[in-house]
Protein backbone atom coordinates (compact mmCIF):
# COMPACT_ATOMS: atom_id res chain seq x y z
CA UNK A 1 0.00 0.00 0.00
CA UNK A 2 2.94 2.44 0.85
CA UNK A 3 3.86 2.28 -2.74
CA UNK A 4 1.09 2.93 -4.50
CA UNK A 5 0.41 6.23 -2.16
CA UNK A 6 4.05 7.25 -2.48
CA UNK A 7 5.39 6.34 -6.05
CA UNK A 8 4.07 7.85 -9.02
CA UNK A 9 2.85 6.14 -12.01
CA UNK A 10 5.53 4.29 -14.34
CA UNK A 11 4.58 6.60 -17.30
CA UNK A 12 5.48 9.70 -15.22
CA UNK A 13 8.69 8.14 -14.03
CA UNK A 14 10.14 7.63 -17.23
CA UNK A 15 9.88 11.54 -17.67
CA UNK A 16 12.81 11.61 -15.79
CA UNK A 17 14.96 9.62 -18.08
CA UNK A 18 13.93 10.71 -21.10
CA UNK A 19 13.67 14.32 -19.99
CA UNK A 20 17.68 13.88 -19.38
CA UNK A 21 18.20 12.38 -22.56
CA UNK A 22 16.59 14.75 -24.77
CA UNK A 23 16.32 18.22 -23.10
CA UNK A 24 18.89 20.39 -24.83
CA UNK A 25 19.38 22.27 -21.56
CA UNK A 26 20.28 19.17 -19.51
CA UNK A 27 23.76 18.83 -18.90
CA UNK A 28 26.46 15.87 -18.20
CA UNK A 29 26.62 15.36 -14.55
CA UNK A 30 23.30 16.70 -13.82
CA UNK A 31 20.75 14.05 -12.13
CA UNK A 32 17.35 14.17 -13.20
CA UNK A 33 14.64 13.20 -10.62
CA UNK A 34 10.84 14.45 -9.34
CA UNK A 35 10.94 17.77 -7.67
CA UNK A 36 8.37 16.59 -5.21
CA UNK A 37 7.84 15.17 -1.83
CA UNK A 38 11.24 13.59 -1.18
CA UNK A 39 11.92 13.15 -4.49
CA UNK A 40 9.44 10.08 -4.88
CA UNK A 41 6.39 12.50 -7.19
CA UNK A 42 6.43 15.33 -9.45
CA UNK A 43 7.84 16.47 -12.73
CA UNK A 44 11.54 16.27 -13.87
CA UNK A 45 13.94 18.69 -12.39
CA UNK A 46 18.03 18.67 -11.42
CA UNK A 47 18.09 17.37 -8.25
CA UNK A 48 20.63 16.50 -5.24
CA UNK A 49 21.90 12.78 -5.77
CA UNK A 50 22.32 11.11 -2.40
CA UNK A 51 25.87 11.37 -0.87
CA UNK A 52 26.40 7.39 -1.53
CA UNK A 53 25.45 8.12 -5.28
CA UNK A 54 28.25 10.54 -5.65
CA UNK A 55 31.22 8.14 -3.65
CA UNK A 56 33.90 7.69 -6.35
CA UNK A 57 35.86 4.56 -4.13
CA UNK A 58 31.99 2.69 -4.60
CA UNK A 59 32.36 4.25 -8.31
CA UNK A 60 34.74 2.15 -9.34
CA UNK A 61 34.59 -0.80 -7.45
CA UNK A 62 30.86 -1.02 -8.93
CA UNK A 63 32.70 -0.02 -12.55
CA UNK A 64 35.30 -3.03 -11.96
CA UNK A 65 32.54 -5.45 -10.73
CA UNK A 66 30.10 -4.77 -13.83
CA UNK A 67 33.29 -5.20 -16.31
CA UNK A 68 34.49 -8.46 -14.56
CA UNK A 69 30.96 -9.89 -14.66
CA UNK A 70 29.97 -8.78 -18.56
CA UNK A 71 33.43 -9.39 -19.80
CA UNK A 72 33.50 -6.24 -21.33
CA UNK A 73 36.43 -3.65 -20.84
CA UNK A 74 35.77 -0.23 -21.64
CA UNK A 75 37.36 2.70 -20.81
CA UNK A 76 36.33 6.23 -19.86
CA UNK A 77 37.42 7.45 -23.56
CA UNK A 78 35.21 5.12 -24.87
CA UNK A 79 31.92 6.31 -22.25
CA UNK A 80 32.58 10.12 -23.93
CA UNK A 81 31.60 9.75 -27.16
Amino acid sequence: MGNAVFAMPAAQGALNILYAATEPRAERGQFIGPDRWREMRGWPSVVRPDPKATDAADAERLWALSQQLTDVQLSGADLRR
